[in-house]
């Protein structure tokens, strides 16, 4: 039960972490700024290396690598893309270590609501 559990853990990361390199490359091309362009392709990259760690680990556990369609996932992004479109600030998910990755979430702590 409990590996049953990982595995579709697992999956829910892996398709979110390939939404995101669908994204990721909209957000650089509709960046104005060079920064955010440039913070939107690095950050792509390493949403890339993402994947192939992602794979490592299905494959350590005798498993084909998949995405496991999740409703949550993609209605946050939804919800995300339409904050983020009124809030360019939050366009941008925070710089992240190779073990941390909270899909969504407006990560810079500018979405709707925020004081900063």
């Amino acid at each position: 039960m409990l590996a049953d559990i990982f595995e579709h853990t697992l999956q829910d990361v892996y398709y979110a972490e390939n939404a995101i390199t669908k994204a990721l490359p909209k957000v650089a091309e509709a960046a104005k700024d060079a920064k955010l362009k440039q913070a939107a392709e690095d950050h792509l990259q390493e949403t890339k290396g993402q994947i192939k760690k992602l794979g490592q680990v299905f494959k350590s556990i005798g498993k084909q690598a998949s995405g496991e369609k999740c409703d949550a996932i993609r209605v946050s992004s939804k919800r995300k893309r339409r904050e983020q479109l009124s809030t360019p600030a939050c366009w941008l998910p925070a710089r992240r270590s190779s073990t941390t990755r909270f899909p969504g979430t407006v990560p810079c702590g500018m979405g709707k609501g925020s004081r900063a």
